[in-house]
């Protein structure tokens, strides 16, 4: 959904990846609830940064829980955040919450 080229696309694949009661945790945004908060906090960061939400890892799942590593940015625009997202997600493969760990900024330290 981050890397998705619309506005719309983005908020489609929000749908089809979360629980409309997603719990997104994140240590800059809190707290966040519903499909509705995540989107609005997509776009807010998306309106004032470009950068491409990658993974720098494989998907690590056992049970109905992930984790994988990211990075935010690439190589040619420089990274401007990396962590672990650490999930739970329901028996249909949608995210039930999810909680971000930031391990770091690089671009511009």
């Amino acid at each position: 959904a981050w890397n998705a080229p619309t506005v719309d696309e983005r908020a489609q694949a929000l749908r089809h990846a979360l629980t409309p009661d997603i719990v997104y945790i994140d240590p800059h945004a809190g707290e966040l609830q519903g499909i509705e908060a995540v989107r609005t906090l997509v776009e807010q960061f998306r309106s004032k940064f470009d950068y491409p939400l990658e993974a720098t890892g494989h998907l690590d799942v056992h049970h109905q829980l992930f984790r994988l590593p990211w990075r935010l940015g690439d190589l040619a625009q420089g990274v401007l955040s990396h962590g672990t997202f650490v999930g739970e997600f329901n028996v249909a493969g949608q995210i039930l919450r999810l909680w971000v760990f930031l391990d770091g900024k690089q671009a511009g330290d």
